[in-house]
């Protein structure tokens, strides 16, 4: 019955009949199938279902079931208020403020609606925060602590505003400080910079990445997060992160040239070889080099790099690999680069037999 009223071609006619039925206390129940999203209706006909008069459908029912924009809003925190503090959904209202950037119409609503309420709509509105959200409703949120911890990493990552870090640093001390009390909530959620640090590098924040560095360095010194650069193929954060942590252990440099390979990240790879010392790139390229991810991935331009740059590849066992079995391009290739190594060895035997010729049978008797 609702629906079909909002749906009415004719408000004056629909209207009549929903007073006659308020006048008999008829009261809907349920809202039907219809999807509410798709219902809007004109300010005069909110500021009629929101009267006390009204009693056929219930505010929960009107507030749940209609697109409410600006105007509805204002309407209903200047003379409706007292619907905020209602115990039903009220995402919609706070997600509107949020999108036309009403911060007025946002801190309003933030200080009305319960915050038992508030807390419990949260995770609906972080997507919103994230796309959203500026740096003032951001603050807002925090100071009521309605950003939810686990998804804070995601919003400080993928935003990149260095600013924005800093409020929520502020105001959302408990989430980076270890404390061994629990919170108001449970358990605090502690966040160590270095998992905000290795989120910005996988959004590829090389600001905030540099922010975090600079001035909470001390707190995460010990943690290398090269690997996730390496493996994304964010060359430039590489650098900064080798420049600020220098991977000086050889088994380290070689886990990284791995990740290169086996992520099919040929940028980083050169990038390793050509920031190591002679003899490390060297050694590292003489392998011989485990190529099963590669094969796997199909990853013939990493091959063909490595090849082209004198890497010795690792055929040891990847015969018997599926997915060397099923590939008959890989297979081909492979091949040509058995013949190519084999001809490199021959010619190096002959410029060794040639420089170090037989003695003659002369200088075998004396």
């Amino acid at each position: 019955m609702f629906n079909s009223f909002i749906k009415a071609d004719n408000w004056v006619s629909s209207i009549e009949v929903i007073l006659m039925l308020n006048q008999c206390k008829v009261v809907q129940a349920g809202m039907g199938h219809d999807d509410p999203k798709a219902l809007h209706c004109p300010i005069g006909v909110l500021r009629f279902l929101l009267s006390d008069e009204i009693k056929i459908f219930t505010k929960e029912q009107v507030l749940n079931n209609l697109v409410l924009d600006i105007n509805h809003i204002e309407y209903i925190l200047k003379f409706k208020p007292t619907l905020l503090k209602l115990d039903t959904s009220l995402e919609p209202l706070v997600q509107c403020a949020l999108i036309n950037g009403r911060m007025d119409i946002l801190s309003s609503l933030l200080n009305q609606i319960p915050l038992p309420n508030l807390k419990r709509m949260r995770k609906l509105l972080n997507y919103t925060l994230i796309t959203f959200g500026n740096s003032e409703a951001i603050k807002m949120f925090a100071k009521k602590g309605l950003i939810p911890k686990k998804s804070i990493i995601e919003l400080l990552a993928r935003r990149g505003d260095c600013g924005l870090l800093d409020i929520v640093m502020a105001n959302m001390p408990s989430l980076f400080n270890k404390q061994l009390n629990n919170g108001a909530d449970g358990p605090i959620t502690v966040i160590p910079f270095s998992v905000v640090v290795e989120q910005a590098i996988k959004w590829g924040q090389v600001d905030m990445v540099k922010h975090i560095y600079s001035h909470k360095g001390s707190k995460i010194h010990l943690i290398k997060h090269h690997s996730t650069a390496v493996s994304l193929g964010h060359v430039e954060l590489l650098a900064y992160l080798w420049e600020v942590e220098p991977v000086e252990n050889y088994e380290e440099v070689e886990e990284l040239f791995n990740k290169a390979i086996n992520t099919g990240q040929i940028g980083s790879l050169v990038w390793l070889l050509n920031h190591v010392d002679d003899d490390t790139s060297a050694q590292l390229m003489a392998g011989p080099i485990n190529i099963k991810e590669a094969i796997g991935n199909n990853d013939i331009p990493m091959l063909r790099h490595l090849i082209d740059n004198g890497g010795v590849l690792d055929l040891r066992s990847i015969h018997n690999l599926k997915t060397y079995q099923s590939n008959p391009g890989i297979q081909s290739f492979i091949a040509q680069y058995k013949d190519q190594r084999a001809q490199q060895n021959n010619t190096l035997k002959r410029r060794s037999s040639s420089s170090n010729p037989r003695p003659s049978k002369q200088s075998r008797k004396k």
